[in-house]
Order: structure tokens, then C-alpha cells, then sequence
């Protein structure tokens, strides 16, 4: 889902994490 890993990507970038969702 697209959808779904940019809204995670964006939260893990607010808070300057990697995106654990990859």
C-alpha cells in the first residue's frame, strides 16, 4: 500500500527516525 508507507514515512520523518515500515 502507497497509501500507507507515506503516511508512516511521514511520521518517521517528524520524528527523524528511519521508516521501520520497509
Amino acid at each position: 500500500m502507497i497509501l500507507t508507507i507515506s503516511l508512516y514515512e511521514n511520521i518517521a520523518i517528524q520524528r527523524n527516525r528511519f521508516p521501520f515500515f520497509w
